[in-house]
């Protein structure tokens, strides 16, 4: 019996009162057929039959993706009880989960009370726990508790990559898929997931009472619950994405016309230990969390959101997201494996060693652990776990299970367990801080050069995509002066890093060596045909300008280059030799004819009989580091151009500040005399940090001495600049 035919007679047996319902008409009448010409003409009942049969094959194919009735609610008093408790529905629905097989931690209960209050109240919050504790798993189930109560509508989780954050998406679709207390409590959700049989392509068409469900349940990043009227988390969106992926614009139009954006945020482990290491990625990171990420909501409105983050090293993005006084948005929380350290370092000395002996021969760690049985009392005095059941098979506590993270490797305990990296230098090494750059501006404007100044120098630093550079202005008695520093091509932002730069000097239609030839000839042509003007209005023009020869990629080039350019009075390769202090320094060698020594510099000639000068890279890092910390008004300090406490400068500066100190130095002793040897920090560029110290290198090449040191005779000359439109040695 047709629905039209039921619906006829419901009326007339008992709804007479009431207005009949509309007829369904028939195929002959929606073809406008009459029953004789249907009887007569064979064309016409053939397209009846065809209407019919299609309108009848709709309605059953209709009826199919209908759902039905969803079951009703098992346990509908154990789903009230965990709505209101992250804890408890974390503990009834997922009792049989391994990675909650021990007692709470006290950091898990604070943990969860914060998510649990940012999910219903709204706020910020971030967290670092120890390595292992469930961090992740603990976000996943977050997730679920938020969307299942209808707490939030449209939630964004975020990772380091996009796969990172797939895993979590995964994570979700298999516990809503095969959870059999989710499935049993959380019908409105389940069943119509369950319904499609793991057949995504169901879900366009699956319907609910003759209404589409709108479920998404692919694989894309993306996942939509059923749309069921009622149901707290009808149409609830989570939404996966890696850091660097697009995360502007994010909203979603519903089937009746409501526009969805994002009201809350995960963001689990952005950054990976190459990142972490990077200072162009934690800033780009730091910008997009800060800016994009908190803005998904939409003007006018707060992002709600978690960040569950491990801190890899001081100054990366979990360290400054978690400190609150760099990012008191994200009230900020570390926790670690002990608050405090034992007390009886001989017993735990003792302990080490055992250790150490019992894994180099094979043994396992048994002797160590027996010897901390017998004074466990003594070895745990002072120590305060903050997960006590934290610990393996083999070890008797948490903490022993927090010494042998720590003996198996200092650097990641700290870090990775402790939430506290160490600082990557010790007390005795020399590192620079980017204030202290930033700190020394002189009040002159860019290319002005002050009036005690006597010389012009530069330094061009050759890469494979760029020609960093800079400019200095130098006084007799070795005070130096920033006076101009930049990149060939112009990149047009003083904020770059090399691994990131797109733009290059390389032209289409040339290989390496014309590029590089091209690049080098467009640069010095720009620097040493300006003319700087000091204070008292003397034209000033640069007198020695070295260009980095010592990648051996561009070597000849360089050389070739230097040697053949109208420039090449002024123009000289430059080389840098580490000499550590069982080396002797240049200042301890025999001159021999041909050659210039320098304190820290020797200019000798090539095979062939191109004048190139040596430097000695860690004589003069040590001697820039000391001229940065000397004081503007002392002797031989350096400066830079811009305005003092000027908010515009500083920004200018900052990049330039930051390669300035990504290198530091280490004291080493040899031959009766200590020497710092300088290294990169990890994931830094040190361009301009090698131009700077190129520049003093050229100015004691032309005579400036610095205090405390023998003066380099040199034979000044005056420079020889080349008529307008010579192009006298020039390369073709």
């Amino acid at each position: 019996m047709s629905d039209d035919v039921q619906r006829r007679i419901d009326w007339l047996l008992g709804r007479r009162g009431e207005s009949a319902p509309p007829r369904t008409l028939s195929a002959r009448e929606q073809l406008g057929y009459t029953r004789e010409e249907c009887r007569d003409d064979p064309e016409a009942r053939r397209r009846v039959r065809k209407l019919y049969y299609a309108q009848r094959e709709r309605q059953m194919y209709e009826a199919s993706r209908d759902i039905g009735e969803i079951p009703e609610v098992q346990n509908p008093e154990r789903r009230e009880r965990c709505s209101t408790s992250l804890r408890m529905f974390v503990e009834e629905y997922f009792r049989s989960d391994d990675k909650f097989n021990l007692p709470w931690a006290s950091f898990h209960l604070e943990a969860i009370r914060k998510m649990e209050a940012s999910i219903i109240n709204g706020g910020l919050f971030a967290l670092a726990l120890p390595r292992g504790s469930g961090k992740t798993a603990l976000t996943e189930r977050a997730i679920i508790w938020a969307i299942l109560y209808g707490y939030r509508r449209y939630v964004v989780a975020i990772g380091d990559g996009r796969s990172a954050a797939q895993e979590i998406l995964e994570t979700v679709q298999t516990e809503i898929e095969s959870n059999e207390r989710l499935i049993a409590d959380f019908p409105e959700v389940c069943y119509p997931i369950a319904q499609l049989q793991g057949i995504v392509q169901r879900a366009t068409g699956q319907r609910h009472h003759g209404k589409p469900t709108d479920i998404s349940w692919g694989s894309s990043g993306t996942i939509v619950l059923p749309t069921i009227e009622g149901s707290p988390s009808s149409g609830s969106i989570l939404v996966t994405a890696g850091i660097n992926s697009r995360l502007r614009g994010m909203k979603r139009t519903t089937h009746d016309g409501r526009e969805l954006r994002p009201d809350f945020v995960f963001l689990d482990d952005v950054q990976n230990d190459r990142s972490a290491a990077s200072q162009s990625q934690i800033d780009k990171r730091l910008k997009v969390i800060r800016g994009t990420v908190l803005g998904l909501a939409g003007a006018g409105k707060k992002m709600a959101g978690v960040m569950a983050c491990t801190v890899i090293r001081r100054g990366d993005v979990a360290d400054i997201c978690l400190d609150r006084q760099q990012s008191p948005e994200w009230n900020g929380t570390r926790y670690g494996l002990l608050e405090s350290m034992p007390v009886n370092e001989e017993l735990w000395k003792q302990y080490h060693d055992i250790w150490s002996e019992s894994q180099r021969t094979g043994h396992g760690i048994s002797e160590a652990t027996e010897f901390y049985r017998l004074h466990q009392r003594e070895m745990d005095e002072g120590a305060m776990p903050t997960w006590p059941e934290r610990y393996e098979h083999d070890e008797l506590s948490a903490v022993q299970y927090a010494m042998d993270k720590l003996y198996a490797n200092r650097e990641t305990f700290w870090s990775e367990y402790q939430n506290q990296p160490l600082d990557e230098t010790s007390s005795d090494q020399i590192r620079l801080e980017p204030q202290e750059v930033i700190a020394k501006v002189s009040g002159l404007p860019r290319y002005a050069v002050p009036q005690e100044c006597t010389r012009v120098v530069a330094y061009i630093d050759v890469q494979a995509k760029l020609l960093p550079y800079a400019v200095m202005a130098f006084a007799d008695d070795g005070t130096g002066h920033v006076i101009d520093y930049g990149t060939y091509p112009d990149l047009r932002t003083w904020d770059w890093t090399l691994a990131d730069v797109s733009k290059t000097y390389q032209t289409a239609g040339m290989g390496f060596e014309g590029s590089l030839t091209l690049a080098l000839d467009t640069l010095t042509q720009q620097l040493i045909g300006r003319k700087y003007i000091r204070e008292d209005g003397t034209e000033m023009q640069i007198e020695r300008c070295l260009v980095d020869a010592a990648w051996g990629v561009s070597s000849s080039t360089v050389v070739t280059y230097c040697s053949r350019s109208q420039w090449s009075t002024v123009l000289m390769p430059s080389f840098g030799r580490s000499i550590t202090a069982d080396k002797r320094p240049y200042s301890e060698y025999r001159k021999v004819a041909g050659q210039t020594i320098g304190d820290f510099w020797l200019t000798t000639r090539n095979r062939q009989n191109v004048r190139v000068i040596e430097i000695d890279t860690n004589f003069v890092k040590t001697l820039v580091s000391m001229r940065i910390r000397t004081a503007i008004g002392d002797r031989g300090s350096l400066q830079l151009w811009g305005k003092q406490h000027d908010v515009h400068t500083n920004a200018i500066h900052r990049n330039f500040a930051l390669q300035m100190t990504s290198e530091y130095g280490i004291p080493t002793a040899g031959r009766d005399r200590t020497v710092n040897v300088w290294r990169l920090l990890p994931g830094r560029d040190n361009h301009y940090w090698d131009c700077v110290c190129g520049c003093y290198a050229a100015a004691s090449e032309r005579g400036t001495s610095y205090a405390g040191q023998t003066k380099t005779k040199a034979e000044k000359r005056a420079v020889s600049l080349p008529r307008s439109g010579s192009r006298r040695g020039r390369m073709e």
